[in-house]
């Protein structure tokens, strides 16, 4: 694990195999647990196999907290998996347990979708992008404000059977974002760009940046369904300050 992050680990760590039950499954304890949090394993809910095995983990996940006593679980995904929550809620309903599912806007740092895109056309001496993608709204989110926040939300008394969105601070667009990324990491000239309508920039994409066809189609999923957060439903409940971009990004 101290290898996939930048930082130390400090929590104490648990290896247990969610999609097949092991002996490893049966003997976690974890002592005094009031709240359990799930992140979604799976790139894409839209889809039937993907969704399979989400519900195969999760269900795995939800015995391991009700046997050690915890009838409280936050349940983190995308702003794109809202049309296909339906199945997750009702399994969370079938072990009569209390969940919060929490949508999230795609986060920036290190090791996220967005960080290793960015990072890598940055690199890169042409810039390939699309207007309509290129000006969307959004609200992107620092992964330790994410953190700090699923910390600090006085879970057991807010939002149970609830589900809420959470966005950065402060809006930006994906152009703004790039801009942050190559002030920072593009150390070299300015790339030439090149506007091309979406079916053009995936073959850009592709050809240019190297991208597999898969990891491709789960950005633009991911891309297409972000926007602008409201955090206000939940701001009441929670006094919380997030980093500005200004922070992520020294140089910006």
């Amino acid at each position: 694990m101290n290898k996939l992050v930048p930082e130390p680990v400090t929590a104490r760590l648990k290896e247990v195999d969610l999609l097949r039950k092991s002996p490893s499954h049966e003997h976690v304890y974890v002592p005094n647990l009031a709240v359990a949090f799930y992140f979604t394993q799976v790139v894409d809910l839209s889809d039937d196999i993907h969704l399979r095995m989400e519900l195969l983990t999760l269900n795995n996940f939800l015995e391991i907290v009700k046997r050690n006593g915890c009838n409280r679980i936050i349940y983190l995904a995308r702003l794109m998996d809202r049309p296909y929550l339906a199945p997750i809620e009702a399994l969370f309903k079938a072990y009569n347990i209390a969940f919060t599912i929490v949508l999230k806007a795609s986060s920036i740092g290190y090791g996220t979708l967005l960080d290793q895109f960015f990072k890598e056309i940055t690199t890169k001496s042409v810039l390939i992008y699309n207007p309509e993608i290129a000006d969307k709204v959004i609200t992107p989110l620092a992964i330790h404000d994410l953190i700090r926040w699923l910390r600090e939300m006085p879970w057991e008394t807010h939002f149970a059977g609830q589900i809420i969105e959470l966005g950065g601070g402060e809006e930006s667009t994906f152009r703004e974002l790039y801009r942050c990324y190559a002030r920072n990491y593009n150390k070299g000239s300015t790339p030439v760009k090149i506007t091309l309508t979406e079916p053009l920039a995936k073959i850009a994409y592709k050809n240019i940046y190297r991208m597999n066809h898969e990891s491709l189609e789960n950005f633009l999923k991911v891309i297409r369904a972000e926007r602008a957060v409201d955090n206000r439903d939940w701001k009441v409940s929670l006094d919380f300050t997030f980093r500005t971009l200004d922070s992520i990004f020294p140089n910006s």
